[in-house]
């Protein structure tokens, strides 16, 4: 079982969003532990983000990042093999496709 701790996923965080991409002007999370420890929430002061919460147990509060999980299981779906559970090669090139594909629906 995958582990998610508060200090990977704030490394993680600022590894791969912050450090690669700039600070963002705001993030929206669930209120999953991670994200509201303190931990998490001194970082993104240090970098003066702002964060805003989903309500709990309503995940279309959060609807463009549903609809975006939904379209990332169907490209895994198209392009990983699931005997080889080798999604994690595919989703660095799913989400540069996701994220250069233009769309008017936004």
């Amino acid at each position: 079982m995958l582990t998610q701790t508060a200090e990977q996923v704030t490394l993680t965080f600022m590894r791969y969003i912050v450090l690669l991409s700039g600070i963002p002007q705001f993030i929206v999370t669930d209120q999953g532990s991670q994200f509201i420890s303190d931990v998490f929430k001194r970082s993104l002061k240090l970098i003066k983000l702002n964060k805003l919460n989903t309500t709990a147990y309503h995940s279309e509060s959060n609807g463009a990042l549903e609809r975006t999980h939904k379209t990332t299981v169907e490209y895994l779906r198209c392009f990983s093999n699931p005997r080889t559970s080798d999604w994690d090669k595919w989703l660095p090139y799913i989400c540069f496709v996701y994220n250069t594909t233009h769309t008017d629906k936004i």
